[in-house]
């Protein structure tokens, strides 16, 4: 389970990055987001912009209510 939780259902990218990178600013290394969201580029942006931090990308979940799970981890 992450440290924090951020439900970003029904928006489009970039407000859920922007959730995550806010929350992730203010954590210890180690700290963890999960991000859920509707966002049909979240699959596509979401890795890109961890990759690109240098955020650990844990886990990807794709759920049957057309949310998908993203638990981030500030390295």
């Amino acid at each position: 389970m992450a440290d924090q939780l951020i439900d970003a259902r029904d928006l489009e990218c970039p407000i859920p990055i922007l959730q995550v990178s806010v929350a992730l600013r203010d954590a210890e290394e180690g700290g963890s987001v999960e991000l859920v969201t509707t966002g049909e580029r979240a699959e596509v942006d979401v890795p890109a912009w961890t990759g690109d931090m240098g955020y650990d990308l844990k886990e990807t979940v794709r759920g049957d209510d057309g949310c998908t799970h993203f638990v981030i981890v500030k390295a």
